[in-house]
Parts: structure tokens; C-alpha cells; sequence
């Protein structure tokens, strides 16, 4: 992510309900819908079998943590088909809600 007024990455988005952000997927005609959050495991330096690295480690105090500017989202769309996807980020103690509209196509 980058901010529109700076062209700089945006590295002090905040939690919002625990995440880095929250987004809702639903199909056109309102019947299915999906809820996804960032992922927030980062990749193994190498493939030694050792546990996992979280970017919000559990216990972690959440209104300290700052994220970004990678932020991605996973949603299994459960058919092919047109979606409309709200997605909301805090930053600056202000939530800001995206949309979009997008195909699912059948692979």
C-alpha cells in the first residue's frame, strides 16, 4: 500500500478488532460471502521444519503494532462468479472501508 498524498508505502496502518484489516466478499446475487483476514504468518527463512513466525505473535499488545505496507488477503470463493469486496484498514485512529468489484473464474 501506498499513501496517495506522500507516494510512500504506508508502514503504520494499526488493529482494527485484532487485524491488520478485515475484508467481505460476496457474491452478486448475495448468497455466499466470504470473510478474510490479512495473513499474518511470515514465510520460514528456510525449510527447516521450525515453527511458524506470526507478525501479531499471540499475547502481542495490538495497539502498538503498526503493519503494512504488504498486506494480503486469501478468500476461497466457494463458485465462479462476480464479487464485490469491502475491505477496511485503520490507520491514523480512522478506519477507511475500499471496495471493489471482481470475477472468480473456475480453475
Amino acid at each position: 500500500m501506498t499513501d496517495t498524498a506522500t507516494h510512500r508505502p504506508v508502514t503504520d496502518l494499526q488493529t482494527y478488532l485484532g487485524a491488520f484489516g478485515h475484508t467481505l466478499m460476496m457474491s452478486e446475487d448475495m448468497v455466499d460471502y466470504v470473510h478474510s483476514h490479512p495473513l499474518d504468518i511470515l514465510a520460514q527463512p528456510d525449510d527447516d521444519g521450525g515453527p511458524p513466525q506470526f507478525l501479531i505473535p499471540p499475547g502481542a499488545d495490538l495497539e502498538a503494532l503498526r503493519g503494512g505496507p504488504t498486506v494480503t488477503f486469501e478468500g476461497l470463493m466457494p463458485r465462479p462468479g462476480r464479487y464485490r469486496a469491502w475491505t477496511q484498514f485503520r490507520r491514523n485512529n480512522k478506519v477507511h472501508t475500499f471496495a471493489f468489484t471482481f470475477e472468480a473464474v473456475a480453475q
